[in-house]
């Protein structure tokens, strides 16, 4: 082909300069997509890091009521263990996070994975994380069930019962804390008895078992909501062991909206927990009641293209009610 330079072309070179500028700017529908789906697990990735963060704590919370279901020390487990890697902190929150790592990898590798996780696996691992294992590798040492910081034998951090055969939960472990626990019930001479180190190590001795002793004294002379009181304003960790009815009734239960309702057909305004995840944009709501059992049956075989024949069927094999 050939060009006249005298000439001009000022139509056909405009649109292919164009062209030109629309191919270089124009994004291909696969990139789109990709880039969508990128936008998608980073959302993902937040939701889901939110979520683990909540549940665990969430799950620190309910400890204070869960205490009540164990039996006295000294006695036989009356719960079953599996409780622990139930929701003991552990089974939720790594679920959330290898989620979270799948995600991750799939957004920096471009594939997905299979994910595997077990009760066995979160609840050895929750162990592993206690400082009285430290040593089991290290030093072959196998801690005893009252040696350790958090052992409950330790003034520090123990339960104590109250003269209406209530529960106080103490967990100053640091020793500014436990300072000021002491110093609020009168006797400031026990803050020597702090945490140090070597409690990781080693049982309560005598003179630490008598320490807690004098607390329990102490404690035992007065009612759960006279400690509480005493220590609301107090830069000190303790608090009382709550009842599943208190816990509903709670102040900072109430305030954070824990407990709902919502109105059922049959049975009324029904009362069940809310959601724990806190979002300001887009906010879980709970929008209706538990379905009955069979109660959007129809409806879904309908939107699976299953007719009133095929659904009489079904209905007389006794595959759907």
């Amino acid at each position: 082909m050939s060009v006249d330079a005298t000439r001009s072309y000022p139509i056909r070179l405009g649109a292919s300069l164009e062209q030109a500028w629309r191919r270089l700017t124009r994004t291909p529908s696969h990139a789109r997509r990709a880039e969508a789906a990128r936008r998608a697990s980073r959302r993902a990735l937040a939701v889901t890091a939110l979520t683990a963060v909540l549940i665990a704590i969430l799950m620190f919370t309910l400890d204070a009521w869960v205490i009540q279901l164990m039996p006295p020390r000294g006695t036989a487990a009356l719960w079953p263990v599996r409780l622990v890697s139930d929701f003991g902190k552990s089974s939720y929150v790594l679920w959330a996070l290898i989620i979270v790592l799948a995600l991750l990898g799939r957004e920096r590798g471009g594939q997905g994975q299979y994910i595997d996780i077990s009760y066995l696996d979160t609840t050895i691992a929750l162990l592993a994380a206690t400082p009285n294992l430290r040593r089991v590798f290290s030093q072959q040492q196998v801690p005893s069930d009252r040696e350790g910081v958090f052992c409950g034998g330790y003034p520090y951090y123990s339960l104590y019962r109250t003269a209406d055969a209530r529960w106080l939960s103490v967990a100053c472990s640091e020793p500014p804390l436990w300072s000021n626990f002491c110093d609020a019930i009168g006797l400031p001479q026990l803050a020597r008895f702090a945490r140090c180190a070597e409690h990781y190590q080693r049982e309560p001795n005598a003179e630490e078992a008598a320490a807690r002793q004098a607390v329990q004294q102490v404690i035992g002379a007065q009612t759960c909501r006279h400690w509480e009181a005493l220590f609301a304003d107090r830069n000190a960790c303790v608090a009382a062991v709550r009842t599943i009815d208190e816990m509903l009734v709670d102040p900072q239960v109430a305030h954070r909206g824990l407990v709902d309702a919502v109105d059922h057909p049959q049975h009324g305004r029904i009362a069940q927990f809310a959601s724990p995840l806190r979002l300001s944009r887009t906010p879980p709501r709970l929008r209706s009641a538990a379905p009955e059992i069979g109660e959007h049956t129809q409806q879904v075989l309908t939107s699976l293209g299953f007719d009133a024949a095929a659904m009489s069927a079904l209905r007389e094999r006794g595959v759907i009610h």
